[in-house]
């Protein structure tokens, strides 16, 4: 179709849009026309043709002003004078609806003010969208109060290539349109034949692919293959929305295509520190907020193809819109890890049919777990944040291209972590050159000035020429690179500073950024922004100046350094700087000087990047089992993975230290334990560890772990391979300790007969001075109850006149029945007087009182027999106090009204911290109290919930590195419950009972057993165990 506008040809003979690269020289070309008239022309020409060859835009026809017909006028109530309404032109959509649109090209890219764009603004709804074309980038902020428009921006022009210019001159020549379009490179057709074949057979698929390696891309041509007629992609944030739809309309093959972009609510941010705001005058494209939008666009006739890009929290909004009659034929979920864990609550909405139906799902990540290296199980395993695991919902991984492999094939470049280690001797010289110094210890200026030495060595040493740097938040990231003090550019003359943050407008951003590129030598400093869905140019490093605490934002930043850079075809690594400051007073030793030494930043990104990378993971595992087989670990252990540089006479000390606190905080225990169990075999030709083997206990009741374990199907598939590759026996040659058993056995059966001589019965007193004896006796009588005796030591037994049951036993029991029945009469006569049996805790009776709670917690454990159940009720006996129900009533009010204070001092002051010096002190214990509650596991998951929502901190900072010296002691003697139950077997066979002292670990360990079967906390496994071996629930009788 040619274009229609009656100057194009006029402009095509003066060659104005010839041998363009960029806007910027069309830009120019316009600019220096003789007339502000020819401007304007010329400008309309060129949005005529951009309609109609950018496919974003959705242009079927396009007419300008003095070409629009009179029928189409007239039904969008446009009437026949330009200047009445600024309309410079109409298209019609593949959508079948009209938009109009408003050229405005101004010398310098001015900000446009509401008076100039306040007619076009005003246009009657018959018009579906208004587009403002321009080349200014900024625009009165009235407009954003406005809806029904999008808008067409400078730094939107900016981003056409030199393929769009060809392509627009050979439509404004011809009216073809011919576009060359990326087709996959090998490692994405492998990615894409993988996909469709499971897809094929399965309703859902998973691909794992390497940040950078174009899985957007894939996840386009899978739907190109699969033949599509409807597709819906999610994706976490608008940013991303928008940076995918250009990237799939820029590369589709499809010729005819319709797109509808959904969002619950453009303007809001995330509330994630430094999170793009986004407005719809940001937008050159239109979204919608509606569920009957979405209907009228599934419901439209079209030979097309509809796709649908949304948010994830917008889904709800689609699956209004479906109606119950359509369905996709495609569902696409990008960045599919923030479906998993707890973020999934938000972003889960449309993995369940019965929410959004889709034939089939296809979901893209790079990271699909996540572990908290902070906290561990009882195996000493990291605790899982989120797994994507789950092939129920996820489906099979059809495709995986791991980081590793990714590198190995040259896709993107390998990476480098650099520890730069920079002591506070240095930080002193470094002032005393400027001409100033530390007063009173201020090791935030301090470390400032380390972060600056840290940087300027890196930059220097590695020859780095562009650079991201992230921190703590948008004040410090902008002094980073500002020209004060606090500034790098003192350090680095050559270098161009900027910065940017989400509270800009995409065109200021933009046009940072473009900047940025430009430059030979350039830093650019951020607090989050730039891990969001931004398109950004390929650095050689990505510096960490604060601590970053989520792994996914470290993968998307480092993703960054580790992408090619085509102006840079020899760049073999992505750098990550994570300077170190080490705080060394006067002749203290450099180990020492570590050993105090915050190491969160290092520990963060190397737990991030071994995540996604398994050749580190490995290494790291490796370096745990090397030292549980007592090898020296050596700072090289890493590789290339990792380089330190810093101070040259302690370095190769500092290294050594650092990578050995690493290696203990990134490895799990069982690595450790694994290389001790190599080192036992190479000396005893075996695996099998004796249970009493006094040399290492932790080994021995390790590999006994192991076995029970293997038993329970709790071992992992990698863990019973590695085991079995040694030779590990999962069942323990159990002979000796057999016919030791058996002689033991004996021995104490030859002591009872010798008692039964002399006393003429069995039954030995528990104060007989004989306690294995006594130990022995109880033993025999709760293994026949548990039916765990053998037939042949029952008869040899029953031989002798043992009895089953004590006497002193009977003689108990009858004592504690005739005690139970005089104390219900006491609750008869109470309940005659007073109308029920609730007896308050103020009632001078005491025993009576605590009777009354000891049935309560009997009938809720299950040990009440039926008939004291029966005569309790038949009283009018309530197991549930009202007064406890009342009690629990008003504490959860009060823990409510303490939440709300705490979430005021939030919003006031930016954070959960109260500090002790706080005037509210029922606050400040209150929130110590919750502390100390999830440490001891004593916090319901509900309120754990409450106060992670608000972004609580179970270890304030200040604490953070007290918390990590108490844990790197006391990790290493946390056992596992089923290493407990293991200690408590060996004790009853020794013993004859479970009943520990309490006084003893295992004693303590046995009691919190039975105070959770009191509260229905233990499980029913669990709980199954411990019958198995005779274990009492209730010992207080």
């Amino acid at each position: 179709m040619l274009p229609k506008h009656y100057k194009t040809s006029f402009f095509l003979k003066t060659r104005l849009f010839d041998n363009l690269t960029c806007f910027a020289e069309l830009e120019d070309r316009i600019s220096k026309l003789p007339t502000t008239v020819d401007i304007g022309d010329a400008f309309e020409v060129f949005a005529e043709a951009y309609f109609f060859t950018q496919k974003i835009e959705q242009a079927e026809e396009v007419w300008p002003f003095k070409s629009i017909p009179s029928g189409i006028k007239e039904n969008l109530s446009l009437g026949n004078n330009q200047q009445d309404n600024g309309v410079d032109g109409v298209y019609k959509t593949t959508s079948n609806t009209f938009n109009a649109y408003q050229a405005k090209f101004r010398k310098g890219r001015p900000s446009l003010t509401w008076r100039e764009i306040s007619t076009f603004m005003g246009l009657t709804d018959n018009v579906r969208q208004r587009v403002l074309f321009t080349n200014s980038n900024d625009i009165t902020s009235v407009i954003n109060e406005r809806t029904g428009f999008h808008c067409i921006r400078g730094n939107d022009l900016d981003r056409l290539e030199k393929s769009d210019f060809e392509t627009i001159l050979k439509w404004l020549q011809s009216g073809e349109v011919e576009v060359e379009r990326k087709t996959p490179l090998p490692h994405q057709k492998e990615a894409i034949e993988d996909i469709l074949s499971t897809l094929k057979d399965e309703d859902r698929a998973t691909a794992l692919m390497a940040c950078g390696t174009g899985k957007t891309l894939v996840a386009l041509w899978v739907s190109e293959q699969m033949d599509c007629k409807n597709t819906l992609v999610l994706l976490p944030s608008l940013t991303l929305v928008r940076q995918t739809l250009h990237e799939w309309l820029k590369e589709t093959k499809w010729q005819h295509i319709s797109y509808l972009c959904v969002c619950s609510d453009p303007t809001v941010a995330s509330k994630e520190l430094d999170s793009i705001k986004i407005n719809q005058s940001d937008l050159d494209f239109a979204v919608t907020t509606e569920s009957s939008t979405v209907k009228q666009f599934l419901s439209q006739n079209t030979e097309g193809v509809k796709i649908v890009f949304s948010t994830y929290q917008s889904a709800h909004i689609v699956a209004e819109g479906m109606d119950n009659i359509h369905r996709f034929d495609l569902g696409i979920f990008d960045e599919a890890h923030k479906t998993a864990g707890r973020e999934g609550k938000k972003f889960g909405f449309a993995l369940k049919d019965d929410n959004l139906c889709s034939k089939k799902r296809l979901f893209l990540t790079a990271t699909p777990r996540h572990y908290n290296i902070n906290k561990k199980n009882e195996e000493g395993n990291f605790d899982l944040v989120y797994s994507m695991d789950n092939s129920d919902v996820y489906g099979k991984v059809a495709h995986e291209l791991s980081f590793a492999k990714a590198a190995h094939q040259d896709i993107i470049c390998n990476y480098k972590v650099i520890i730069s280690v920079v002591t506070s001797e240095q930080v002193s010289k470094e002032l005393l050159k400027r001409g100033e110094v530390i007063i009173n210890g201020d090791v935030v200026n301090a470390q400032l000035v380390a972060h600056q030495i840290a940087f300027r060595d890196a930059i220097n040493k590695y020859n780095i020429k562009r650079v991201f740097t992230f921190h703590k938040s948008i004040n410090t990231a902008k002094s980073f690179t500002g020209k004060g003090s606090e500034g790098i550019r003192r350090h680095l003359p050559k270098f161009n500073t900027f910065h940017v943050n989400g509270t800009m407008s995409t065109a200021a951003r933009e046009g940072v950024m473009n900047e940025f590129k430009n430059s030979d030598c350039s830093v650019i400093s951020n607090a989050r922004c730039l891990t969001e869905g931004v398109d950004l140019p390929a650095v050689d490093l990505v510096a960490f100046m604060s601590p970053k605490k989520s792994k996914v934002d470290i993968v998307q930043a480092t993703g960054r350094a580790m992408r090619k850079d085509p102006q840079n075809p020899d760049k073999t690594y992505g750098y990550i700087l994570v300077p170190l400051y080490l705080e060394m007073a006067t002749e203290e030793r450099i180990e020492d000087a570590v050993d105090k030494t915050d190491f969160g930043e290092v520990w963060n990104i190397l737990q991030a990047m071994q995540e996604q990378d398994e050749v580190l993971a490995d290494t790291i595992r490796l370096m745990q089992e090397n030292k549980g087989r007592h090898r020296k670990q050596k700072s090289d252990d890493f590789g290339d993975k990792i380089d330190f540089f810093g101070v040259d006479i302690s370095l190769k000390t500092i290294k050594e230290s650092i990578t050995a606190v690493c290696t203990d905080k990134l490895s799990n225990t069982w690595d450790l334990r694994y290389g001790e169990l190599i080192q036992y075999k190479e000396i005893f030709g075996d695996c099998n560890v004796p249970s009493n083997w006094n040399e290492n206990k932790q080994l021995a009741i390790w590999v006994g772990t192991q076995r029970s374990n293997y038993t329970y199907k709790l071992l992992s598939k990698d863990h019973i391979k590695r085991l079995e590759d040694i030779g590990f026996a999962w069942h323990a040659d159990n002979s000796l300790l057999r016919k030791h058993h058996e002689k033991k056995w004996g021995e104490m059966f030859e002591a009872l007969t010798t008692y039964k001589n002399m006393y003429e019965d069995c039954n030995v007193p528990n104060g007989w001075p004989d306690k294995k004896l006594v130990g022995w006796v109880s033993r025999q009588r709760t293994e026949y109850r548990t039916e765990n005796l053998s037939n042949e030591r029952i008869e040899s037994l029953e031989s002798i006149g043992f009895e089953w049951v004590s006497p002193f036993k009977k003689a108990e029991e009858e004592r504690q029945k005739k005690l139970w029945h005089e104390k219900l009469k006491t609750l008869i006569t109470y309940k005659n007087m007073y109308g029920n049996c609730n007896v308050p805790n103020s009632w001078p009776d005491k025993k009576l009182v605590n009777w009354v709670a000891t049935q309560r917690a009997k009938y809720r454990t299950e040990s009440l027999s039926n008939e004291r159940i029966e005569s309790l009720e038949s009283i009018g006996f309530e197991w549930v106090s009202p007064l406890k129900e009342a009690k629990e009533e008003i504490q959860k009010k009060l823990w409510h009204e303490k939440l709300k204070t705490l979430i005021t001092y939030k919003n006031l002051y930016g954070n959960c911290n109260v500090p002790k010096s706080w005037p509210d002190k029922k606050l400040v214990n209150w929130v110590a109290a919750q502390r100390t509650k999830y440490r001891t596991e004593n916090l319901s998951n509900e309120r754990i919930e409450s106060l992670e929502s608000i972004g609580f901190e179970w270890v304030p900072h200040k604490k953070k590195q007290d918390s990590y010296n108490i844990r790197k002691t006391s990790v290493r003697n946390i056992k596992t419950w089923v290493q407990m139950l293991d200690e408590l077997k060996k004790y009853k066979e020794d013993h004859g009972n479970c009943n520990v002292s309490a006084s003893w670990h295992l004693g303590q360990w046995a009691n919190t057993q039975r105070a959770k079967y009191r509260k229905g906390e233990l499980s029913g496994d669990h709980i199954k165990q411990l019958d198995d071996i005779g274990f009492e629930w209730d010992i207080r009788k």
